[in-house]
């Protein structure tokens, strides 16, 4: 009975079914991985409100962003974006997006995006998120705010947004999107 439920506990090459591994896709393979985890990266993007998806969905499919997951061997348990980026001569490592279901399982796996920061060289990792991370992350800090104004109401933005290639104009002084 005890090796039945040892059996149950661990998949078929013996690590325990609550261990993630992390995978780093290949950006030539993005495309092939991408519709696996692109559930899992919209909704984080969607509750945090701070990028666009299809930025991001670009940015994987063209191999400027990765695509990294946390596999248990059975599932997709997690997906995260990371880009490097340049600020006052310094790189940067950020996470532009994560999500996931039964974070425990793979949030220690946040160690390898940082070990993968330090070997491009970066000089800290950056995390774009809601405010609920900073108590699941105590080794980082808060070094920017984003403060907003809500200017109009969710339910008249989401009728303006439906044309984003529309020019908007606010006294007398136009502005365009290129």
């Amino acid at each position: 009975m005890d090796a039945h439920l040892d059996a149950d506990r661990h998949d078929q090459r013996g690590l325990p079914r609550d261990t993630c591994q992390l995978i780093c896709i290949d950006p030539a393979q993005a495309h092939e991985f991408w519709p696996h985890a692109a559930a899992l990266i919209k909704a984080a993007m969607e509750k945090a409100r701070l990028s666009s998806f299809t930025d991001v969905e670009h940015a994987v499919r063209n191999g400027s962003a990765l695509l990294w997951l946390a596999w248990n061997g059975e599932k997709i348990k997690a997906a995260a974006v990371t880009e490097l980026g340049i600020a006052n001569s310094e790189k940067f490592c950020t996470i532009v997006a994560c999500g996931g279901h039964e974070r425990a399982q793979w949030l220690p796996l946040l160690a390898g995006l940082e070990a993968y920061g330090r070997r491009e060289g970066c000089a800290a990792m950056r995390i774009y998120g809601r405010r609920g991370w900073r108590k699941l992350l105590p080794d980082y800090r808060t070094t920017r705010v984003l403060l907003e104004k809500e200017l109009m109401p969710r339910s008249v933005r989401s009728r303006v947004s439906g044309n984003p290639g529309a020019a908007v104009r606010s006294s007398g002084f136009p502005l365009t999107r290129e």
